[in-house]
């Protein structure tokens, strides 16, 4: 099985907000066990201050990349109702399949272009406790809406071309 540079990115990108998970998991189980054991019970002294700002960018950058593999996999969460019944009929459908798309790339258009800017002036800010540069946990606005952006162009091309989705010997899904 011959696997693209596509699929290969994609799933490295998957493994990466899984880490980014784990992650955040782990830092939360840490600060519990720092607050409530270490500190409380032992008397130990322990700086967990961190735990909670890196827990929240984290998070965060979590979310704004996730919509790459949420768009990709059409795991939005949508109100069906309208596009249920128009399915019905074949081109009322695929235009309102495709006027969807097309709000999607605008709020992805928007999601790069002011996460850009966003990003650009975050590096001359750093965050409190850790001092990290606000601009490294912003990139995730531009990154995830690149991201979005190109599964929804993809996606609006295949719906309105599906002969491009067949390749020989089988389906391209």
């Amino acid at each position: 099985m011959v696997k693209t540079a596509a699929d290969i990115v994609g799933k490295l990108y998957v493994w990466f907000l899984v880490f980014l998970t784990a992650s955040v998991v782990l830092i939360g189980v840490y600060q519990v066990l720092g607050r409530y054991f270490i500190v409380g019970m032992l008397g130990i002294m322990v700086n967990i201050s961190w735990t909670e700002e890196i827990m929240r960018y984290f998070h965060c950058a979590l979310v704004l990349l996730g919509v790459g593999v949420v768009t990709k996999n059409n795991a939005a969460i949508r109100i069906t109702l309208i596009s249920d019944w128009v399915a019905k009929y074949k081109a009322p459908s695929k235009i309102l399949q495709t006027w969807n798309y097309l709000v999607e790339l605008a709020f992805y258009g928007i999601m790069v272009y002011f996460g850009w800017q966003l990003t650009q002036r975050g590096f001359g800010q750093v965050t409190a406790i850790t001092r990290i540069p606000f601009g490294i946990f912003y990139a995730s606005i531009p990154i995830g809406g690149a991201l979005g952006f190109i599964n929804t162009a993809l996606k609006m091309v295949l719906n309105l071309f599906p002969s491009l989705n067949r390749v020989k010997g089988g389906s391209a899904a």
